[in-house]
């Protein structure tokens, strides 16, 4: 059953790819929600996330996302937007266009 008191967890979005990314414990930015790292008061969260605005090179537009635990302690989404997030794309990403030759 999931925890009921309020956590946090760093969010926001790889510069270069657009991909959905979470801030580990060690301030690595990880692509699993269930790897990042949970802070369960927001003192601790917004100092992270004020570090991760220091990162704009590799993230853009991070926040706090409130979060719920597994069993085990990790993060899982609370809403459909964020579980949609975590997921990865809804659609196919698109390739790049063939280079055209002349």
């Amino acid at each position: 059953m999931a925890s009921k008191s309020k956590v946090f967890v760093v969010t926001a979005n790889r510069t270069d790819d657009g991909t959905s990314v979470y801030r580990g414990a060690g301030g690595e930015w990880r692509s699993q929600l269930g790897q990042a790292a949970v802070h369960h008061d927001e003192a601790s969260a917004t100092a992270q996330l004020q570090a991760a605005k220091q990162e704009e090179r590799l993230v853009c537009d991070p926040y706090l996302l409130p979060v719920g635990l597994d069993p085990q302690g990790r993060a899982t989404a609370l809403t459909a937007r964020e579980q949609i997030r975590a997921a990865g794309p809804t659609c196919r990403v698109r390739r790049p266009d063939p280079v055209a030759t002349t």
